[in-house]
């Protein structure tokens, strides 16, 4: 019998198909209309993504001290 398993929310895979969606419109403005890529899609994601999961009390979900923050050279989102 088909069903739908449950699963938690990933911000990450919103962040993977962001970098996706940048090189796709990247490589239309390269190829197509033959200009410098100029896509900000994942930087705007990734703003949001801060704006709207990041703990805004200080705190996580396990009730630890922290926050998150995106790692400049990996542009990964670690706890920190």
């Amino acid at each position: 019998m088909p069903c739908i398993a449950e699963s938690t929310t990933d911000v990450w895979n919103l962040d993977l198909a962001a970098e996706y969606l940048d090189k796709t419109f990247n490589m239309f403005d390269e190829k197509a209309l033959g200009r410098a890529p100029a896509s900000t899609v994942r930087d705007w994601i990734e703003s949001e993504i801060q704006a709207r999961f990041a703990p805004t009390n200080g705190a996580d979900s396990a009730g630890e001290q922290g926050r998150w923050a995106i790692h400049p050279s990996s542009r990964k989102f670690k706890h920190l």
